[in-house]
C-alpha cells in the first residue's frame, strides 16, 4: 500500500450514538486543531446514512472543520477477525492464499464481506497475520455518510487498530491498548509493528464482570509476562483525568490505573495525546482530549508517509479487476487488420499474382468468420454476467415468483418474462409516472387457472408480497371451455420486482 502523503486529515470514529471528529495536521509538529463530538439527532435513524451525513456536514462547518479528506473508523463490533498462519511467501502470493481462504473461514450465512489483513508476509519464514472482514453494508454506510457530508474518504479502517498502532509507534516493546466507553470496550495488541489481537468487550459497568472478561482475554494474549507487560487505557467518557485521584469516571466505574493493574497483574497507565506526539491545545479547550484519541489516531494513520493498518476501500485482498478485453481478442483484431492491409497491398501492387491474392482473400474471409463468432461469444458472456453470483437479481426474482406459485397448486404458469426496466421509466418525463430504480425488473406472468377466483388469488399473492413486488396490474382474464378439462381461465399480470428492498441497511 502506497503512502498517502496528506498533511491535513479528518478522522471520524463511528460510535453507537455519536461520531468523534478530529482534524489533524502535520508540519513541524502534529496538531489536533479541531476536536468535536457529533451526537446523532433524535429525529434521524442511526442507519440513515445520507441523513446522518448531511447533518454531520452542517455540524462540521459550524465547528470550523476545513479538512475534506477523511479516514472513517469502524467499531470492533462491526468486524470479524481470525488469526491466520501464512507460509514463507512474498506479499502477492500471501494475498492470493488469504483471498482463497477468506470466504471459507467465515460463516456461509455472512455474505458480501470485504476482507483485509494486518501483518506482512516473509519469504524466508512462516508468519502470523490477522484476517479482518466487515459486511459490505458498513462500507456502503461509510461512503454514503461521506458523500452526504461532502467529504472525500481516504480509508475505511478499524478505529481500535489505528489507535493501537499509534500508541505503539516507535516503542521498543508493544503494549496492549484498551479503549473504554459505556457502549462497550475494545482491546488490541501488537506484534512486530502490526495488530495481532482485536476484540470487542462488554461495557465497563458492572465492573466485576468487565474485569473478569478482560482478565481472561489478557491471559490469552501471548507476549511477555509479569511486570514487563503493559496496558494503555483510554477512557471514552473524556473524564479519565479523575483517575489520578482515584475517583470514578463519568461512566460510573473506577478507572484508577493502579487498581486496574492490580486486578490484571500487569502495568497499566492512562493514555494521553502528548504520548502520541500530538499538540493538546485544542484538546484542553475541549475539556478532555483523551476522549478524542481514537479520532486523532485515525487522522494520523494517513499523515505524511503513514498508512492505515487496514483499508477496506483499497484492500490488499480485493479481487483483481476483470479484464473485459481479452488478450486473444487483441491478437485477433491485430491479425484482421494485418490481413486486410496485406490484401489491399496485394490488390494494388501484385495484380499479377492472382493465386497469392486469392489465398490472402480466403484468409481474410476466414478471419471475418472468427470475428463474428468472437462477437457472438462476447454477447453471450455479457448477458450471462447479469446472472453472476455478485448480482443475482434475476435468480432472486425467479425464486420469489416460484415461492408464490408453489402455494397455489391449481394454477400453473404458461410463460414468464423477466427483463430490466427501460431508461424512460428510470427518469420519466411525465411527472405522474413513478420513477423506477435501474436495478428493478419487469415481470410479465401468463398463466391458467380453473376459476376466476384462483386467478384473482394469484394476483393478490403478488400484491401482498410488497417486499419483492410493486405496482401489480392485471392484463386481462378470459375463459375457455374444453371437453377434457372443462372451464379454463387464462390470465396475465404485470408487476415490478424491487431489488433494493432486499438489501439490509447498516445498523
Amino acid at each position: 500500500m502506497k503512502a498517502s502523503r496528506y498533511n491535513k486529515v479528518l478522522g471520524l470514529a463511528i460510535g453507537e450514538k455519536s461520531i468523534l471528529a478530529a482534524e489533524v495536521t502535520s508540519g513541524e509538529a502534529t496538531e489536533a486543531r479541531r476536536l468535536a463530538e457529533f451526537i446523532f439527532p433524535d429525529d434521524i435513524s442511526p442507519t440513515d446514512a445520507p441523513a446522518i451525513g448531511a447533518a454531520l456536514g452542517n455540524f462540521l462547518r459550524e465547528q470550523s472543520f476545513t479538512a475534506r479528506n477523511v479516514v472513517v473508523g469502524l467499531p470492533a463490533k462491526w468486524l470479524l477477525v481470525k488469526s491466520k498462519e501464512v507460509p514463507p511467501a512474498d506479499d502477492s502470493t500471501a494475498a492470493n492464499l488469504l483471498r482463497l481462504q477468506a470466504e471459507g473461514d467465515f460463516s456461509s450465512e455472512l455474505r458480501d464481506l470485504v476482507f483485509d489483513y494486518t501483518g506482512k508476509a516473509d519469504p524466508a519464514s512462516q508468519t502470523n497475520v490477522l484476517l479482518i472482514a466487515t459486511p459490505q453494508r458498513y462500507i456502503d454506510f461509510s461512503n454514503q455518510l461521506c458523500e452526504a457530508a461532502k467529504l472525500e474518504p481516504v480509508a475505511v479502517t478499524s478505529t481500535s487498530a489505528a489507535l493501537g498502532m499509534m500508541c505503539n509507534r516507535g516503542a521498543t516493546s508493544s503494549a496492549m491498548v484498551l479503549s473504554l466507553s459505556a457502549a462497550g470496550s475494545e482491546l488490541t495488541s501488537q506484534s512486530g509493528g502490526y495488530t495481532n489481537t482485536l476484540r470487542h468487550l462488554r461495557g465497563p459497568v458492572p465492573e466485576p464482570l468487565f474485569i473478569n472478561e478482560l482478565r481472561r482475554l489478557v491471559s490469552s494474549i501471548g507476549g511477555s509476562n509479569g511486570s514487563n507487560r503493559e496496558m494503555i487505557v483510554w477512557d471514552g467518557s473524556g473524564t479519565d483525568a479523575k483517575s489520578n485521584t482515584g475517583g470514578a469516571s463519568g461512566n460510573g466505574h473506577s478507572n484508577n490505573a493502579k487498581s486496574l493493574g492490580d486486578a490484571l497483574g500487569i502495568r497499566v497507565r492512562n493514555g494521553d495525546l502528548p504520548s502520541l506526539g500530538v499538540s493538546t491545545t485544542e484538546a484542553n479547550r475541549n475539556g478532555g482530549g483523551r476522549k478524542y484519541a481514537a479520532a486523532v489516531a485515525l487522522g494520523m494513520s494517513v499523515l505524511g508517509t503513514e498508512v492505515p493498518p487496514i483499508n477496506f476501500l483499497h484492500s490488499r485482498l480485493a479481487a483483481p479487476k476483470e479484464q473485459r478485453v481479452k488478450t486473444w481478442m487483441i491478437y485477433t483484431a491485430l491479425a484482421s487488420v494485418l490481413a486486410i492491409g496485406l490484401g489491399v497491398f496485394g490488390y494494388l501492387h501484385l495484380k499479377s499474382k492472382q493465386e497469392e491474392l486469392a489465398k490472402v482473400s480466403t484468409e481474410v474471409e476466414s478471419l471475418k468468420v472468427r470475428k463474428v463468432e468472437a462477437e457472438a461469444f462476447v454477447s453471450k458472456v455479457t448477458f450471462a454476467q447479469k446472472w453472476h453470483a455478485k448480482d443475482p437479481k434475476f435468480m432472486s426474482c425467479l425464486n420469489a415468483v416460484t415461492g408464490i406459485i408453489s402455494n397455489h397448486d391449481t394454477v400453473f404458469c404458461t410463460s414468464l418474462i423477466i427483463k430490466e426496466v427501460e431508461p424512460a421509466l428510470v427518469n420519466p418525463t411525465d411527472k405522474k409516472t413513478k420513477p423506477r430504480s435501474p436495478s428493478d425488473l419487469i415481470v410479465i406472468f401468463n398463466g391458467k387457472a380453473p376459476s376466476n377466483q384462483a386467478a384473482f388469488d394469484i394476483r393478490n399473492a403478488f400484491a401482498k408480497d410488497a417486499v419483492h413486488f410493486d405496482e401489480v396490474k392485471s392484463n386481462g382474464i378470459s375463459a375457455s371451455n374444453s371437453a377434457q378439462r372443462g372451464t379454463e381461465i387464462t390470465f396475465s399480470l404485470t408487476c415490478y420486482y424491487v431489488t433494493n428492498k432486499n438489501k439490509t441497511t447498516a445498523k
